[in-house]
């Protein structure tokens, strides 16, 4: 991950897939903020509450499946 996306080179692993949930004393500590080093969060969703987004070209696929 460190290697594609720069931004996570002083995150630690543990927090490395969710960089988001580290504490704020950590990141403090690491002079890495969410927010202003790596983006944050776009959803305020928790994790595993996560739906995809509805792609119209499977919906189509699937209902002419379905009425096939």
């Amino acid at each position: 991950m460190k290697q594609w996306i720069p931004e996570l080179v002083v995150c630690p692993t543990a927090y490395i897939h969710a960089p988001w949930t580290m504490p704020v004393a950590e990141q403090d500590a690491l002079h890495f903020h969410i927010g202003v080093d790596y983006p944050a969060p776009s959803s305020t969703r928790r994790q595993g509450d996560w739906q995809p987004c509805p792609c119209p070209t499977l919906q189509a696929a699937s209902e002419q499946k379905e009425q096939s």
